[in-house]
């Protein structure tokens, strides 16, 4: 029995979209500040999870970014890459 492709479509989306909600919920290795790995849930902001570090006492988002930065470090890569590419 072939499965109708716009239920699979649908059935896709629904996952990917639990997945990322799941993920969005993981805890990083460690804080982006001193490195320890005694970090808590902290809220959101802008729709993003903060965390909060037990040991340096900071808050921060779990971005991919440089400490004291917002954009992620891919993101600088690929702009770079652009300019000068």
């Amino acid at each position: 029995m072939k499965i109708p492709r716009e239920f699979r479509r649908r059935a896709e989306k629904t996952i990917v979209k639990v997945i990322r909600e799941v993920v969005d919920y993981l805890p990083p290795e460690k804080c982006k500040f001193c490195g320890s790995r005694r970090i808590v849930r902290y809220g959101h902001w802008q729709n993003m999870q903060r965390w909060w570090c037990k040991d340096c006492k900071r808050k921060f988002a779990d971005n991919d970014a440089p400490p004291k930065m917002k954009t992620p470090t891919v993101q600088i890569a690929s702009a770079l890459s652009m300019f000068y590419g």
